[in-house]
């Protein structure tokens, strides 16, 4: 096991003479990785598509490359796509296959495996454009046709949902809004249920105040009008005790005038006794 993971692991640090002996090298990690995938070891396989991509960079960055390196670039490229598609690494894949359009832009396989990448991450209406342009350039690739009629049916099934959500929405909607209208009108009758409450709580209220107001007038008025009277009686019974008292002293004034004048007739006539007749009148002393 140790020995096949030494044969799989490519030595960085190794630097190839010529740049045959590098290509060479390239292509033996390249069936290595083709091994690989056939054992469904594609993590492993994705390492050493890697690797090899690495080990022709050096041949790239230097003079303009050969015709053979860029096919071998490019098919190093769309190796390791397919093993990022396998373990999901579906961004990463789409980028593989964008760097191998821009240096071929009618290959098939690369559109092929940008399809399937968009199609993972959900993007149908993308994959089935570069479906289509596949298809253009093979047109015989069963492969490229089958996933075209599968994307296709599902933005058909995709349009029919969204068809199917946005009449379920505008039917709940069209309930929610039936739903608060009746809510409001339920609101309104209440509310003006509460405001006819209100007035007649208020109506009788101040039905309660003026009743209130109209009695307090009426206790002042009669209390003004009691204290009126009580003035008048006591002033009356003044007056009628005056009148009594101016009587009783007449009266006893009439009667000491009268006694007064008995005793001066008394006097009188004790005065006419004694004095008697001068002449011819009976003597006083027998």
């Amino acid at each position: 096991m140790a020995e096949q993971e030494k044969q799989n692991t490519v030595d960085e640090e190794y630097e190839p003479e010529t740049p045959e002996h590098r290509i060479d090298r390239v292509n033996q990690v390249k069936n290595e990785g083709n091994e690989l995938v056939k054992q469904q070891k594609y993590k492993d396989a994705l390492e050493a598509y890697t690797q090899g991509i690495k080990l022709l960079k050096v041949l790239i960055d230097g003079d303009s490359p050969s015709d053979k390196i860029r096919q071998l670039q490019n098919s190093l490229a769309l190796n390791k796509a397919l093993c990022c598609l396998k373990v999901g690494q579906y961004a990463e894949a789409i980028q593989l296959c964008d760097d191998v359009l821009q240096q071929d832009s009618t290959s098939a396989k690369a559109l092929y495996r940008k399809a399937l990448a968009q199609k993972a991450q959900g993007d149908l209406s993308e994959a089935k454009k570069n479906l289509v342009s596949a298809v253009w350039m093979k047109p015989q690739d069963t492969k490229i046709r089958s996933e075209l009629d599968s994307v296709v049916k599902l933005l058909q099934d995709n349009q029919k949902q969204q068809q199917t959500k946005f009449s379920n929405m505008f039917e709940r909607l069209s309930e929610m809004e039936e739903k608060e209208k009746k809510q409001k009108e339920k609101r309104d009758r209440k509310w003006k249920n509460e405001i006819e409450k209100r007035k007649h709580r208020k109506k009788r209220i101040l039905t309660v105040m003026l009743i209130l107001i109209v009695g307090i007038i009426l206790a002042i008025i009669s209390f003004y009008f009691f204290r009126q009277y009580k003035l008048s009686h006591k002033q009356s019974q003044s007056q009628t005790s005056k009148q009594a008292s101016e009587i009783l002293n007449q009266s006893e004034l009439n009667h000491q005038t009268k006694e007064i004048n008995s005793t001066v007739e008394y006097i009188e006539d004790e005065i006419l006794i004694d004095e008697g007749p001068d002449e011819g009148g009976i003597p006083t002393d027998l």
